[in-house]
């Protein structure tokens, strides 16, 4: 009120309001909170060194802080405040870090006036300013010199001169051009500017390049620039910027789809149990009933992010928002760039920030978080046996990973044993033979785990009861018009096991065979094709008989592969009514746990995909880095600021399990094409046997298409097809429940 009344009582006398050239009472010290005013790719910048500024009346020097005004002619009067520099405290020969920008790709202004205000920051918390002094110049006084330095005189309010202001500057190469830029050789790259630099070659810094990369990846891109110079008189060009990823809607979507046919592939699952009886097929039933659901919400969410028109990003006023749930919050991008003005080399340095990956919107006060949910989800598990502490779930996700490791060694040693046949090499195809046998032994040895045998015969006995009601059934109602056969056109009903009902046709059940038969088939397969490679090597006459090896063999290669893939369908078929024993009776809770988790992991994954996207966008060059993806895989570093206090205890137990479920994911780097122009998302079959094993989750991969001149530089593993494993790694900063009365 005292500030308004003097204010007032000044202009009244002067006809002058005193603050048109004074600082603004209300902002202060939050200049440096309000973001840069130029543009964020600026035809020109400059670098601002003060020298021999006074002390205060104290004795102490000042806190230097210089605020930059312009002047656009035809304008003559009015001052715009256009940008600012950093407090620097108690420094009489100040070098502010930050650069000032003008222009930006369209061009700059030479009759610009610049005027720069130097400021002594008495109190930084309420913004008490004194002015020290000023100097005014116009961008043509720079632009004219040899070396785009000037060096003037900082005056004082009573027209002294109270120091000297050094301004050195450089042109950006805002449209990718060379470092040298004669303006002769490119009229249309710095419009407005022929009379200063015409003919003349000018020093050119590529900060655009860097700045095009990020665009095709981010959006809403701000710049900060700072210049250091160091103890060895190096000087370092440091570039600040913020971005939103574009990725922060894109990958949720492709998550959401990829979650929905996991769901329809449960519905099918539960489908090919066949006819059940009781219990079971009334708990059969309310599972597909979820998973229906399931797919109706993701759905409808899907559809709903596909339309969403609001920013890129998440913010935290809709952290609560279902529709938006399965969205990172907060998902930004921070990078650092350096640049060695000497060597011209430079160093990119990223950081992505989001929001602690937590469902907010599904709070659930009475149960925890993740971790504690889970917790009592495995109670209610049935341990393996009398004394293992081992949970069926976790044993069933560790053997289907191990069948479907083993298929894949088995296909690739039966690809190979045939490829050494065509080549005619009996003791390449002897060696292969040998491997192929004890790969296919492991899996025979899978195939009599105890937990297997034991679903298989349960499963089994069901089914046989329920056949027995059927006919049983069927004696009743004779007389009745019988059920077409798919087979004959007439006759009884398909018995479970043996067919399976499509939606428009009956189809022969590959379970229909009993478990202990596919196993016989699957070694007697075996020992045929063994038997033949043995007798042709023995039996071999001469060189013209060895092209007839392929011919021989493939049969027989062909009916292995047959019975593995039987054996793996059997086994998950197998797993997914183990599923339904362990969680019949808390499907409601198996349910809100699927989908929180499902939301949290569509979180990590989205950060985790922008930040190696980014990496890579960065570091194509870097060999070593490169290296190390295609060595040891890439690691996920993530920090955290959530304390063990209150609601933040459920946060940081969504946030463990998150991380937690990354170790699934990996990488596969491709060729791009008009196919495959985006990032996609996949599964396999490889079930989340990891600390909360979950038979309804599979891996993630991740396919990453790269232009031919990035692909070109992966080492040949990556080229290959090689995928790059995730190592995730949470460390959270002990921050206790006292943080907020700090801040």
């Amino acid at each position: 009120m005292q500030l308004l009344s003097l204010r007032e009582q000044v202009q009244l006398r002067t006809g002058q309001d005193p603050f048109s050239q004074m600082m603004r009472a209300d902002t202060g010290m939050e200049f440096e909170t309000l973001g840069n005013i130029d543009s964020n790719d600026p035809a020109m910048e400059m670098s601002l060194t003060i020298e021999g500024l006074p002390n205060e009346s104290n004795g102490q020097p000042p806190n230097p802080f210089a605020v930059v005004y312009i002047i656009i002619p035809p304008q003559q009067q009015n001052w715009l405040q256009h940008n600012h520099t950093e407090m620097v405290e108690n420094n009489n020969n100040p070098h502010f870090l930050k650069t000032i920008g003008f222009g930006d790709s369209g061009g700059l202004e030479p009759t610009m006036r610049v005027k720069i205000t130097v400021f002594h920051v008495k109190e930084r918390m309420t913004g008490m300013m004194t002015q020290i002094g000023q100097v005014i110049f116009t961008l043509n006084d720079v632009l004219q010199t040899e070396d785009l330095s000037l060096k003037l005189a900082l005056v004082g309010n009573d027209g002294t001169r109270v120091g000297m202001l050094s301004i050195v500057s450089w042109l950006n190469d805002t449209h990718g051009n060379t470092t040298n830029l004669s303006h002769d050789d490119d009229e249309d790259v710095f419009t407005n500017i022929v009379p200063a630099i015409r003919g003349r070659t000018m020093s050119v810094k590529r900060r655009s390049k860097r700045l095009e990369t990020l665009k095709p990846l981010c959006a809403n891109i701000t710049t900060r620039t700072f210049r250091f110079e160091t103890n060895d008189s190096v000087k370092l060009l440091v570039h600040e910027y913020m971005a939103e990823s574009k990725f922060a809607f894109d990958l949720p979507i492709k998550t959401l789809q990829l979650l929905i046919e996991e769901e329809k592939t449960r519905i099918k699952h539960l489908q090919d149990l066949g006819q059940l009886t009781g219990q079971w097929k009334a708990a059969c039933a309310v599972y597909q009933d979820i998973c229906m659901s399931t797919v109706t919400t993701y759905t409808q969410q899907m559809k709903y992010l596909h339309s969403y028109q609001g920013c890129s990003f998440k913010p935290s006023s809709k952290k609560a928002d279902k529709e938006l749930e399965f969205v990172p919050l907060n998902l930004h991008l921070q990078r650092m760039t350096v640049l060695n003005e000497a060597t011209e080399s430079w160093g990119a340095y990223d950081v992505i920030t989001a929001g602690a990956f937590v469902a907010h919107s599904r709070r659930a006060r009475n149960h925890g978080g993740l971790k504690s949910m889970l917790h009592k989800l495995q109670e209610s598990y049935t341990p393996e046996g009398t004394l293992s502490k081992v949970s069926k779930v976790k044993r069933a996700c560790d053997l289907v990973n191990c069948v479907h490791l083993l298929q894949g060694e088995i296909n690739t040693l039966c690809d190979r044993v045939c490829h050494e046949a065509l080549r005619g090499d009996s003791s390449s195809l002897q060696a292969a033979t040998l491997e192929l046998e004890q790969k296919v032994k492991d899996l025979v040895l899978d195939c009599q785990s105890p937990i297997l045998q034991e679903v298989a015969a349960q499963l089994t006995e069901l089914h046989e009861d329920s056949e027995a009601l059927a006919e049983e059934q069927t004696k009743q109602s004779q007389g009745q018009e019988s059920q077409v056969s798919p087979e004959s056109g007439t006759g009884s009903a398909p018995q479970a096991m043996n067919w399976r009902w499509t939606g428009s046709c009956f189809i022969k059940s590959p379970t229909s065979e009993p478990w202990d038969m596919t196993r016989v088939n699957t070694e007697a397969s075996l020992v045929c094709l063994t038997s033949m490679v043995e007798d042709l090597v023995l039996n071999k006459s001469g060189p013209l008989d060895q092209p007839k090896w392929l011919g021989e063999i493939s049969p027989a290669v062909i009916k292995l592969k047959s019975f593995v893939e039987i054996i793996c369908c059997k086994v998950t078929y197998f797993m997914s009514f183990l599923d339904l024993i362990e969680h019949k009776d808390i499907l409601k809770l198996f349910h809100s746990i699927k989908v929180r988790r499902d939301i949290v992991f569509s979180q990590a994954l989205t950060s985790l995909v922008t930040g190696l996207v980014l990496h890579l966008n960065a570091l194509i060059d870097n060999k070593q880095v490169l290296e190390q993806l295609a060595t040891l895989g890439v690691v996920m570093e993530i920090e955290g600021l959530l304390s063990c206090h209150g609601d933040e205890i459920p946060m940081l137990e969504d946030m463990l399990v998150a991380v937690d479920d990354l170790s699934t994911v990996s990488f596969q780097l491709v060729l791009e094409s008009t196919q495959r122009k985006s990032v996609q998302l996949s599964t396999n079959n490889f079930t989340r046997a990891s600390l909360y094993p979950d038979l309804n989750r599979h891996h993630v991969c991740v396919t990453i298409p790269l232009p031919q001149a990035s692909f070109e530089k992966l080492p040949d593993k990556l080229q290959k097809g090689d995928r790059v494993s995730v190592v995730p790694i949470f460390f959270n900063i002990g921050i206790n429940e006292l943080a907020t009365l700090a801040e």
